[in-house]
């Protein structure tokens, strides 16, 4: 969400309540749904978004509404989101460009352990 957009209040308060009739709607979804959309939201905060998590609300409605799609063909949810879930959920993620803080703190620990190493190795 835009620093602008995070201040404006009213708009914060709509989005909040869409964001809170979207996740009423996962309790009509079939039980392994709902399983499966919970474990996907704990991956998802756990590894991706700000502080805050108002960039993954996007994210979320968007799995709400394809989850809402794909259980009105009955397709059993293991069929469509395959053996692995954390794939599924790290692919959700990367699909909905919502930043990866672990891998962006893991790139940056790399980048300083390799400057170290270059400055006693006499790089730069």
């Amino acid at each position: 969400m835009f620093k602008k957009e995070y201040w404006n209040l009213k708009a914060l308060h709509q989005k909040k309540l869409q964001y809170q009739a979207a996740m009423d709607r996962v309790k009509q979804l079939p039980p392994d749904y709902q399983q499966a959309f919970q474990q996907i939201s704990d991956y998802l905060m756990a590894n991706y978004g700000g502080f805050d998590g108002f960039d993954l609300m996007d994210a979320q409605v968007n799995l709400i509404d394809l989850f809402s799609e794909v259980a009105a063909q009955q397709t059993p949810v293991a069929e469509f989101i395959g053996p692995d879930i954390a794939a599924f959920a790290h692919d959700w993620g990367e699909s909905m460009n919502v930043p990866n803080w672990t891998e962006n703190y893991q790139q940056k620990k790399q980048a300083k352990i390799n400057q170290r190493i270059n400055k006693k190795l006499g790089g730069k």
